[in-house]
């Protein structure tokens, strides 16, 4: 059935062609105008700029993703560049035969058919590109033949070489279009149509606007009478597709109210704090326009959706009910945030997959696929050929893993081609910020792998022995980060997002006020909040100017789940930091104004390590209830608790003093309320291991009962 109506379609196409190319069967030779030779002059000119521009610039992914894409565009490229040097030397050797030959074969057996081989993922709107394709290849092969049939003709070189640089005016056209803001809806379309105009009319004659008019007429009529079932898939072939864009928005909307809305206040409080620039908790007039320029809103449309803004200001309140309300301006401003806050390879790919998976499932399916190949306008039947190519473990669904490895085109492309630009003429970057390039990423990933083998890897435990695979994999996510002399890197209790690595300098560990320890080059850390309850436990302070190697937490999590030995490694590193610590921190909490560690032996303290537990509260969270059945035994490492009987506060207990020991050695129920006065750190022994100790040390209940009684007082 294809090709029948493949046939079909060349039969209903065939006189039009043959209107456009009767004329000319005839023509040998003939005289060349100097307006005709001026414009093939300047397209040879603009071409070697768009040569430039390709050995420069990655290929779309649509070109190399598939092996049958990638050979078609290897023979284009190859091809093209043959034919423009052949073209230059007919046209500065009339003469001779052998360069007219040479430049007509490369044409007609290389270069036009990997053009028609490329006609199926043309960009813009398909019902226009492709038959617009069609005549200008078909314009060239034709061309082409006349100079193979009469290699020493001036007139059939010159118009073979103009036809041959079209494209280098769908660059220029696209280059004026984009300056004036021109045909945004359909600029590729447009393009393509003006490059034709300018270049094939010399050649076919003045009538060939009509010819192509009636062109694209008989191929949009038969299309729609021989491929196209219904209206809706007409007007989506019709519709234009850009090469540059993302899924379209109106697919993405159908997702919106599926995925959840945890976190939205989160993310709402990021973008408002990313522009609040002077840090006063409100936005002014300027950072609400800077933002709603997103969505190109005229002034007086921004001053009615926020009035606030120009008396001064909105607070974080007004912004969530004013501005973060609007979806456009919500996914703009977030996609702002994001794309600025990220600097490592990983991350901006993870940005990429998110982005296409619209469900939030964390797998790309196929659906979600065929939606950015429609976009890029690839034939449906390639999804499950990128999914062959990408899909490690044959489930027909691609994870995060398999994207980043087997599908870096694709969002290398997405991120710095399609939304990095997108945040750029947005306008949405905080002032000072720019956006880096893929060169300038890719040469920063290449030092930092670098470093890492020749500095990090037998310096840091997880590193040693790492595959290369790993080695790759952790320098595509690292992150640098510079501290000057006192710098804060970050504080007790902030909200952990980051796991460092020391590479130069020191840094002081601090936990409330107090060292805890100095890092030195090669220390890794951070890893408790991303373990834990993502806050951090300690304080961290350049001594010196220092540079840091950083994994943000979806980096961290990516490179530990994939490789157990790394995860292995870090936990066995983070168990032993926390059991010195505890260690340290018990020794000075038992040293404290009752001498508890006078009481306890060596090998005791030993053996109780591990049964003691550390406790982390707030200001007014209660410890211990009145009336409670005991449980645990307390002793205050940090801060202060506050004692209350009956509601009347009878003792305020702070570091080195202990308190629960009356209802653990007598088994009544407590006798007060405990909460913390400050936010506290304490250390907790549960009940058989406190009765464990006691019943060996007789001394040490006795001196618990005095101490108590003591406090009683």
């Amino acid at each position: 059935m294809p090709l029948m109506r493949t046939l079909l379609m060349t039969l209903a196409l065939a006189p039009v062609g043959l209107w456009m190319i009767w004329p000319l069967l005839g023509v040998q030779d003939g005289p060349v105008s100097l307006g005709l030779w001026g414009l093939t002059i300047v397209s040879a000119i603009a071409n070697l700029f768009v040569i430039y521009y390709h050995y420069s610039t990655p290929p779309h992914p649509k070109f190399v993703m598939l092996p049958k894409r990638r050979f078609w565009i290897l023979v284009h490229i190859i091809s093209g560049l043959l034919e423009y040097v052949f073209g230059l030397l007919v046209l500065v050797l009339p003469e001779q035969r052998w360069p007219g030959i040479a430049m007509a074969v490369t044409a007609l057996f290389f270069h036009v058919p990997s053009s028609f081989a490329q006609n199926a993922i043309v960009a813009g709107s398909r019902i226009v590109m492709i038959p617009s394709y069609i005549a200008c290849s078909a314009g060239h092969a034709f061309s082409a033949a006349m100079l193979l049939a009469y290699p020493t003709s001036t007139l059939w070189a010159v118009n073979t070489f103009l036809v041959f640089n079209t494209y280098a005016w769908v660059r220029i056209y696209g280059a004026a279009f984009m300056a004036l803001e021109l045909f945004a809806e359909n600029r590729y379309t447009m393009m393509v149509l003006a490059a034709g105009l300018t270049t094939m009319p010399p050649v076919f004659g003045v009538l060939f606007p009509v010819q192509l008019g009636v062109f694209l007429a008989i191929y949009a009529v038969t299309y729609r009478k021989l491929y196209s079932d219904d209206a809706a898939s007409y007007r989506s072939i019709a519709r234009e597709r850009d090469r540059w864009a993302l899924i379209s928005r109106e697919a993405a909307d159908l997702w919106d109210d599926r995925k959840s809305s945890s976190g939205q206040l989160d993310k709402a409080r990021a973008v408002f704090d990313h522009f609040d620039h002077d840090g006063d908790g409100r936005w002014d007039a300027e950072a609400v326009k800077q933002v709603l320029s997103s969505w190109s809103l005229p002034q007086s449309t921004t001053a009615a959706l926020v009035p606030a803004a120009s008396a001064g200001g909105i607070d974080f309140d007004a912004f969530v009910h004013d501005i973060w309300s609007l979806g456009t301006v919500r996914n703009r401003a977030t996609l702002a945030v994001e794309v600025s806050a990220l600097k490592s390879l990983r991350d901006k790919a993870q940005l990429a997959f998110d982005v296409l998976d619209l469900d939030g499932d964390g797998q790309l399916s196929a659906h979600e696929l065929e939606l950015l190949l429609l976009e890029w306008n690839l034939p449906l039947e390639e999804t499950a050929s990128y999914i062959r190519v990408a899909d490690s473990d044959g489930d027909g669904r691609l994870d995060f893993e398999d994207f980043f490895r087997r599908m870096q085109p694709v969002w290398e492309f997405l991120f710095y081609n399609v939304l990095g630009p997108q945040v750029a003429s947005s306008n949405l970057l905080a002032p000072g910020e720019r956006l880096t390039s893929r060169q300038e990423d890719l040469a920063t990933t290449a030092a930092l792998l670098a470093r890492t083998k020749s500095e990090l890897v037998g310096r840091v435990d997880f590193l040693q022995g790492a595959s290369p695979q790993l080695l790759a994999d952790v320098a595509a996510s690292l992150e640098e980060h510079r501290l000057a002399a006192g710098e804060l890197l970050f504080d007790e209790g902030d909200a952990g997002e980051r796991f460092y690595i020391l590479v130069e300098g020191q840094l002081q560990l601090t936990r409330c006020g107090d060292p805890l320890c100095v890092m030195d080059v090669g220390a890794s850390f951070g890893e408790a909040a991303l373990l834990g309850d993502g806050r951090r436990t300690a304080s961290a302070r350049a001594i010196g100017p220092c540079l840091l190697f950083a994994l943000t937490r979806s980096s961290f999590r990516f490179l530990t789940e994939r490789n157990p030995e790394m995860q292995a490694s870090i936990h066995a590193m983070h168990k032993t930091w926390r059991e010195e610590r505890m260690r340290s921190g018990l020794h000075q909490a038992l040293r404290g104004p009752h001498g508890l560690d006078a009481l306890l032996e060596p090998d005791a303290f030993d053996a109780l390590m591990a049964r003691w537990t550390d406790h982390r509260l707030h200001e007014g969270e209660v410890i211990i209830r009145e009336g409670d059945v005991a449980d645990r035994f307390y002793v205050v490492h940090h801060g202060s608790v506050v004692v209350r009987r009956d509601g009347v506060e009878i003792a305020r207990l702070g570091p080195g003093e202990c308190f629960g020991e009356i209802a653990m050695l007598t088994g009544s129920t407590r006798n007060a309320t405990v909460v913390a006065g400050v936010d506290c750190v304490l250390f907790g022994l549960d009940q058989a291991s406190f009765d464990q100790v006691v019943a060996k040390r007789p001394k040490l209940a006795a001196h618990l009962l005095e101490v108590a009684a003591a406090r009683s007082s």
